[in-house]
Order: C-alpha cells, then structure tokens, then sequence
C-alpha cells in the first residue's frame, strides 16, 4: 500500500518588509497566488492549503472552475432594486460563493454556512479543530473557505487547512472566488512521484521574487502620478486605491498616494479602482469606524445594516425581508454620487463598494469628488472600508 502524505499549498506569501499596515506605512503587499501553482499527489494524499498571515481568500476545488463559479457566484448585480446612490447602477450581493459550500456540485446544492462570510472556514482548520475535508473529484465542488490568516484574537496568523484529495486519477483546479485571476492546478497521478518539499518551495520562490519585484516597480511608479495638466483650481488629481502587479498575483494595498496634492476650489479628485480583481471603497470621515461596513444585509424595513468586519466570528441570524425565503446579503451602495462635492471634515462621504472589470459585473470602477467654496479648509481623511489601513489625507487649502 502507498504511503499516503501531506503537501503543502501556501495561500499568499508572507513579505514582512512590504507587508506593512500600520502607521506611518499604511500599505501592504497581498500575494493573490498559490505556492506552488501546481502540485502531484496520489490518491488518498492531503493537501494543506495553509493561508498566510495578511491574506484573505475563498478557496475552492472542482474539475471545471468555470462552472463551479456560475453555480456559486461570489457577487451578483441587484437589477431589481434602485440603483446604487454612489454609482447609479446596479447595487451588488454577495452569492453564494462567498460562503462556505460543503458537498456542492457544478450544478449548485450542498451545505452553504451563510453565517461565515469572514470565517472561520466549516473545515479542514487545524487551528479551529476541524477535521480534515474532502475533494472527490467528478461532478463535486467544495468551497473550503473563507479562510483569513488571522487568529480569533485579530492577529495576523497561519493557518493551515487540511484537504485528503479522494479524487480519480486527473487534473482538478484550485482557485479563489475572491481574486479572479487565481488558480493552480492538483494532479492524482499513482503513478508519477508526488511533488518534494523541495520542488515546491523552488517553484514558490521564484513566484514570489517575480511578484515582489513587479509590485515594487508599479508602487514606484503610482505614486509618482497624481495630477493634473492645469493651475491650482482647475486640476484633476488622481488617487490609485490600490493596485495589482504581475498579473493580478500580488495587490498593493494602500492608498496611492496617501498624501495627494493639497487642492483648492475648482479641483475634482479622482479616486481609480485600477486593480481589476480589486474589491475596496473610499470614504471620507474623522475615523475608519464612522463609515459604514461594505458587508451587511437587508433588513426587514429595507434598509442597509453593515457588519462588523471581524475575522473568524459569525455575526450571527441576517433577518429576511418581506417578500423573501432567505436573507439578502448586500454591499455597502455608498451614500455619495461620483462628483460630490466636500463639505464640513466631519461629513461622511462614502462611495460604497466598488469591484474590478475581472468579476464581470457592469459596474463602475472610479468615483470622484470635488472642492468648492463650501469645502471646509483642512484635513479630510479618507478609508478604504475592506481594508481599513487603507487611508489617506486630502489637505484643502
């Protein structure tokens, strides 16, 4: 009999000297990328997808991921319902891919925790005492996270998750229904030699320097563009909320720049969602908690309730409005259209959550506000809601 082992598949890469959210950095590099992209294993093996510390991801396995995506879509289009405020299209839901799915298929069903759209994952969790899931290939889809590298203390952490991989021979995806543009691919090959340690951590290595060194260039180069071709009063500022490198497989995740150009009246400041899997929002107010959650639900009078946006704690029952089976979870439409004009510092003008071109949504990807004579003088700090060391200063002058 084979003896059966265990491989490791490091979600995102742990970069200390870029990872950085705290003050006065306020930026930190997120590897969207598996380590190693490609593994071989024998039938029977596991697998660890063991998340790193900074990174959040909704792993899933399936035999076709095209499929897997359109039966548990991530975020939806609302075309029912009023248009967002902030954008004027359609506001955004999040399906049920952003959710745990235990035994599902590429035809939808299976068990799907809607309780656990910020963890901790149903199982596999070492960390969370779960027992070890299982991927069976054929017509099987299993949505293995969320999984955040955060401990139930808020801490930046490791977690590994433990996956036995009782698939026929064959090539079977693992991907994020988080980040569009990531995947990798398990190979159950008997009779081929499963991939060493050694294998891995080489082919890892060479991913991250490529990923590391690209995000720097771009970094580099963002923050050296923010305006303008015209006089103070008639200029076009641009801020960069966030970025990606390397072809989606490492996202900059800050605010670029986070100290733009003091403005004055006349001036329109343009806030650029240029990372394509990138999902944040932009909202300005005294603190990062005085703007609304961009996760929350439908209440049963029809207004928008945020949750907290705590890693690894259920918030608990969403109610069901009137007229539903289930409750309707939303995201955050924002309070101000593009063009808003700035008022008093403590004013919260929020854009809502905007999302890149790669979930195929039409949907608006920039949101803009401008300075006027009643734009009160000072400090206007700003916040990304999904990432919340995202921030930034506008000086009014």
């Amino acid at each position: 009999m084979t003896e059966k082992t265990e491989a490791i598949v490091r979600i995102g890469h742990a970069d200390p000297e870029n990872q950085q959210p705290y003050p006065p950095f306020l930026r930190l590099y997120e590897y969207a990328d598996f380590f190693p992209r490609t593994i071989t294993v024998h039938r029977g093996d596991t697998v660890n997808f063991q998340t790193q510390p900074f990174s959040f991801h909704i792993v899933a396995l399936s035999a076709d991921e095209e499929a897997a995506r359109r039966a548990y879509p991530i975020i939806e289009l609302n075309t029912d319902d009023d248009p967002a405020v902030a954008t004027g299209m359609a506001t955004l839901s999040f399906g049920d891919g952003a959710f745990p799915v235990t035994g599902g298929s590429v035809t939808g069903g299976g068990v799907i925790d809607k309780e656990r759209g910020k963890g901790p994952p149903v199982v596999g969790a070492v960390q969370f005492g779960q027992e070890p899931g299982v991927f069976t290939g054929g017509d099987a889809v299993e949505v293995i996270g969320p999984t955040v590298g955060w401990d139930l203390d808020q801490r930046p952490a490791t977690i590994d998750q433990l996956i036995v991989i009782d698939a026929p021979p064959g090539e079977y995806a693992f991907f994020d229904m988080l980040h569009p543009n990531m995947r990798g691919t398990v190979v159950v090959d008997d009779d081929q030699p499963v991939t060493t340690p050694g294998e891995a951590d080489a082919q890892a290595e060479a991913q991250f320097q490529e990923s590391r060194a690209q995000a720097r260039v771009l970094e580099t180069f963002l923050n050296g563009i923010t305006t303008h071709h015209a006089v103070p009063g008639g200029r076009d500022v641009l801020v960069y909320v966030g970025a990606a490198a390397n072809e989606g497989r490492v996202l900059i995740n800050a605010m670029l720049p986070a100290q733009p150009p003091p403005v004055r009246p006349g001036d329109r400041v343009h806030f650029v969602w240029s990372n394509t899997s990138g999902t944040h929002t932009v909202g300005f107010a005294r603190k990062p908690g005085d703007v609304v959650s961009p996760f929350g639900f439908v209440d049963v009078d029809g207004s928008y309730v945020g949750v907290e946006n705590t890693f690894n704690a259920p918030p608990g029952v969403a109610p069901v409005p009137p007229g539903r089976s289930e409750p309707k979870f939303l995201c955050d439409p924002g309070n101000a259209p593009s063009g808003t004009a700035l008022g008093r510092i403590d004013e919260v003008v929020n854009s809502g959550l905007l999302v890149g071109s790669e979930f195929g949504l039409d949907t608006a990807s920039c949101w803009s506000v401008a300075i006027t004579d009643d734009t009160e003088k000072g400090p206007h700090t700003f916040f990304d809601g999904v990432h919340p060391w995202m921030s930034g200063v506008l000086v009014v002058e």
